[in-house]
């Protein structure tokens, strides 16, 4: 019998996000399995539902309380639905009867798409190898969990549903407190561009090898993430920044995953971000000029006294009398404000998020082709990077919500000219949207 949680607040980050959203502004992102073999819609309808009863953080729907939102449970059916044209398009709280995360599926393909507030994308992975497991064994399938999948007949631990940033909240003066390092940047570059006539994105993949970045890499002196990052921000620069006449700092955020930091195994939000910002200005930036950046924030930001007055910071700043016994009505006007103004003048320039190597059972390789991951743009922030490796491959997505693809086919192009034999898949979104 699966502990029945009848409530739950929405973790310290968690909490942001529904005051965060506004107009086309929705924090989302999306797990793709590509398989073998034709999904089986009805069967992966009664597999989900079968696994959310493991995850009961997953099976909430949002409600607006008093002060802040929190998750109820949902004791309702969560419906697979065909795929749709439009890539991670909004949610509302009253579709797919209440539920924020959302399945769907295409031929071989089938899509997880995860509102923000529920967990970042190491809670949703596990979820996603759950629901394999389940997916192929009523299929028939013989599949060794290998001790790295959650099984859906066993009861979760408070442990993996606890707000980790609660957990380590350390009680610290207010003068203390790393509020303007948080903030971030006054104003950062903004890429320009048309944007799609309506909601949907363009999403490009680029899949190779691991071990060709990784090669790629170490000639570099760094890690896959940083080549990657400063790679990403190097392309901004080529095809954008520096043709602009005095261009704000290139600041991008790189999500890190607190949960090895802190022996976490919580399944919601835990991650911090790290802030990479070059002046590009100068008119002589090389790449290694921003990897070299990449590598300096993240070091300072894996510090784990920095990480302490971070992760304490985030939870004093939702204690105050001020913010915590402010009806939800005054919050979310001073979102909206600071949304506002995140849309004339942006704090970055876009996020790279790269979940890294995800283990999965052996016994489940014939049957995935290829797992991808997708963060979903704004039009303020019309860029994303997301990246995740399974098994030998490597997968690296960018989600845009312009119809220009100079960044993208630089970025790519780069890495094939110097050793990634790429194989390219788009869905086209910028063609569709040309009519």
């Amino acid at each position: 019998m699966k502990k029945d949680i009848k409530w739950l607040r929405l973790d310290n980050s968690g909490k942001l996000f529904p005051m965060l959203r506004y107009k086309d502004n929705q924090n989302l992102f999306r797990i793709s399995v590509e398989l073998n073999e034709s999904v089986n819609p009805e069967l992966l309808e009664n597999c989900v539902n079968t696994t959310l009863e493991r995850y009961p953080s997953f099976k909430v729907s949002l409600k607006r309380g008093a002060f802040w939102y929190y998750f109820e449970r949902n004791y309702r059916r969560l419906f697979v639905l065909p795929e749709s044209d439009i890539a991670l398009s909004l949610m509302s709280n009253e579709g797919n009867n209440g539920y924020p995360i959302r399945v769907t599926y295409h031929e071989k393909r089938m899509n997880l798409e995860l509102y923000h507030c529920v967990a970042d994308g190491s809670g949703l992975i596990e979820f996603v190898k759950s629901l394999l497991f389940v997916y192929f064994a009523e299929l028939g399938y013989t599949i060794d969990a290998e001790g790295i999948i959650l099984n859906t007949e066993s009861e979760p631990s408070e442990s993996e549903y606890e707000d980790s940033f609660l957990a380590n909240y350390k009680k610290m003066r207010i003068r203390d407190m790393t509020i303007s390092k948080m903030a971030g940047a006054s104003s950062a570059y903004r890429v320009s561009g048309e944007l799609f006539k309506d909601e949907g994105k363009g999403i490009i993949t680029g899949t190779c090898k691991a071990s060709e970045i990784i090669k790629i890499a170490k000639s570099l002196s760094c890690t896959v993430t940083e080549y990657l990052a400063g790679l990403y921000m190097y392309s901004i620069y080529m095809e954008k920044g520096r043709l602009e006449k005095d261009p704000d700092n290139l600041v991008l955020f790189i999500p890190i995953n607190l949960r090895k930091m802190y022996n976490s195994v919580t399944l919601r939000n835990f991650t911090m971000f790290s802030r990479s910002i070059v002046d590009i200005k100068n008119p002589d930036i090389l790449l290694t000029d921003f990897i070299n950046a990449v590598k300096g924030s993240v070091a300072a930001d894996l510090c784990f006294s920095e990480q302490n007055k971070n992760i304490s910071t985030a939870v004093r700043a939702e204690k105050f009398p001020a913010m915590r016994f402010m009806p939800i009505a005054g919050k979310k006007m001073i979102f909206k404000i600071s949304n506002y103004a995140n849309t004339v003048k942006p704090t970055k320039t876009s996020t790279i998020s790269n979940l890294g190597y995800v283990k999965f059972p052996e016994s489940m390789r014939p049957l995935i082709a290829r797992v991808t991951f997708a963060i979903r743009t704004s039009d303020a922030i019309p860029l994303s990077m997301s990246i995740i490796s399974v098994y030998d491959d490597i997968n690296i997505s960018v989600c845009r919500s312009i119809k220009d693809t100079k960044i993208d086919r630089f970025f790519f192009k780069y890495l094939a000219d110097n050793g990634a034999n790429l194989t390219m898949t788009s869905n086209y979104w910028e063609v569709e949207n040309v009519l």
